[in-house]
């Protein structure tokens, strides 16, 4: 986890309390309040596309994924997005 960034990274299986626990202890949340959140892992909440009320103030967990490695049926493992985060401030 990288704090001053904002950044976190998960392993396959973590659960939202398991993420959430962390995050809280490290000052951080995750605007994301799904259905059941003891048995709902990351990858089946972003695989299906479930959203709770917050997303309408903060967007969709899709929105906040920044990269992705997903292994695939086949055995394929596939990557999304990027690494790099790119922040730009404007100055007057």
């Amino acid at each position: 986890m990288s704090q001053g960034d904002l950044i976190v990274s998960v392993e396959p299986g973590l659960t939202m309390s398991e993420l959430t626990s962390t995050l809280t202890s490290a000052g951080l949340m995750l605007p994301y309040d799904p259905p059941a959140p003891a048995d709902a892992t990351l990858g089946g909440l972003l695989s299906a596309g479930v959203s709770g009320p917050r997303r309408a103030l903060y967007g969709s967990l899709r929105d906040m994924a920044i990269s992705l490695r997903v292994a695939l049926l086949d055995g394929r493992v596939i990557r999304t997005g990027a690494k790099v985060v790119k922040n730009v401030a404007a100055t007057t």
